[in-house]
């Protein structure tokens, strides 16, 4: 990585960063990887503190209303993890889901803003981490399945499930594909010789890894993109991508369906006819959607009882203080980033978050619009377009669930800052 930090600094900076940048992305898609995690997310955040450190810089300076608006975050979170019922796990929350994806947000963001450019290698790790992980997704599926390719098609949502897996979980990966589809799309578009093919193998492995597991609020994620930016857009190359790729999406949408696999993987347990029924007492029998549909206004309720109070920072914590048997709810939380997030820190909490995002997304604009609709820039706002979609139909706020979403904002909050 070109940089214009000090030079003493830049061989130990190049090691932690280089290392803990590998630790997340092997975390992200695999089990069993929780000491990855911990020891990525410690080495970034040594990384973020030599290079405040060498540059000699002020946080708060790069942007008042950033630095102020993530720090009432912070604190918000953090009084729920001091009256917090079970302090311990919280805590544990507090630092994994936010204060190092925080770090790793203005670590990525400073990183755009010292440096000349941005070394090959900051992109292949997650490449290759993507497109490792598919390879043996498939390659476990297929050996199981005893090399039937029909079978391999059909049941990578359930034998990927199997404790003999390594594969991180279904909701967990889907963020980190459709980062890959987005930003690595976008990448290729840019890129010329073997980056552009690297960069375009992983941005097609992605997709299609998002169309073999089913993930549907991911595809849908990246339709409502897809149609967003063909109405944006005033580049008729980007029009004609954004046509092509809706056109693609729904052929092969009709043509999953129609397989005599299709219904398994994109329909599943969902009764589609019930759900139209409109009988809502009766949701709860229709299906993983239906499922949803009739849990949301059970924790609404929930959180309209108590507005600005909260359970305690952590998925675990929700789960032991809301009692699905008294709410009725039959879903351990209310796979709503937005909703988990206000049950367990508060609707101020929530719409601090809320409005860090918006500000993303205005900033995100507004760049892409002053680079003339930059295909990467494109790439980072599709991207924060999708895992919005994502987010009402998952709590992607836990875990490495939620580690894309700041590596894109720092991008895109990071390039903005060097504009101007």
């Amino acid at each position: 990585m070109e940089n214009t930090f000090s030079a003493k600094y830049n061989r130990f900076f190049n090691f932690f960063f280089y290392s803990g940048w590998a630790a997340i992305w092997i975390a992200s898609l695999f089990r069993y990887a929780k000491a990855f995690l911990w020891t990525g997310d410690i080495l970034l955040f040594i990384s973020l503190v030599i290079l405040i450190r060498s540059n000699r810089l002020n946080i708060f300076s790069l942007s008042k209303t950033l630095s102020i608006l993530l720090g009432i975050f912070l604190i918000c979170l953090l009084w729920f993890v001091i009256i917090s019922p079970y302090p311990s796990a919280s805590l544990e929350a507090f630092l994994l889901n936010y204060f190092f994806h925080i770090s790793l947000f203005f670590l990525v963001l400073i990183i755009i803003l010292i440096s000349n450019s941005i070394s090959f290698i900051f992109w292949l790790i997650p490449c290759i981490a993507i497109i490792t992980s598919i390879v043996y997704d498939f390659s476990f599926v297929f050996i199981n399945c005893n090399l039937n390719l029909t079978c391999a098609l059909k049941s990578g949502l359930y034998l990927l499930n199997s404790h003999n897996s390594i594969f991180k979980g279904l909701v967990i990966t889907s963020p980190v594909y459709v980062f890959g589809f987005f930003i690595f799309l976008g990448l290729f578009l840019k890129s010329t010789g073997y980056k552009k093919l690297i960069f375009g193998v992983t941005s097609l492995s992605s997709l299609l890894a998002l169309l073999w597991l089913g993930r549907r609020a991911a595809l849908l994620g990246c339709f409502i993109a897809f149609i967003i930016l063909l109405f944006l857009s005033k580049k008729k190359s980007l029009k004609i991508l954004s046509l092509g790729i809706l056109l693609v999406l729904i052929i092969v949408t009709i043509a999953v369906l129609n397989s005599p696999y299709g219904k398994d993987i994109l329909i599943r347990s969902d009764n589609v006819q019930l759900l139209l029924s409109g009988k809502y007492e009766k949701f709860d029998e229709a299906g993983s959607l239906g499922l949803r549909l009739y849990v949301w206004p059970q924790y609404f309720k929930k959180a309209l009882e108590h507005p600005f109070s909260g359970t305690g920072i952590a998925r675990r914590v929700q789960k032991r203080v809301l009692s699905t048997t008294e709410l009725g709810a039959p879903l351990e939380h209310s796979h709503n980033l937005f909703l988990n997030l206000w049950l367990q820190a508060g609707l101020h909490t929530s719409l601090v978050f809320l409005t860090f995002y918006l500000l993303s997304f205005y900033k995100c604009y507004n760049l892409w619009k002053f680079s003339g609709e930059d295909y990467f820039i494109g790439g980072l706002l599709l991207f924060l377009i999708g895992f919005f979609i994502m987010s009402f139909f998952e709590g992607l706020e836990e875990g490495t669930r939620f580690t894309t979403f700041w590596i894109a904002n720092g991008l895109a909050w990071g390039y903005a800052q060097k504009r101007s």
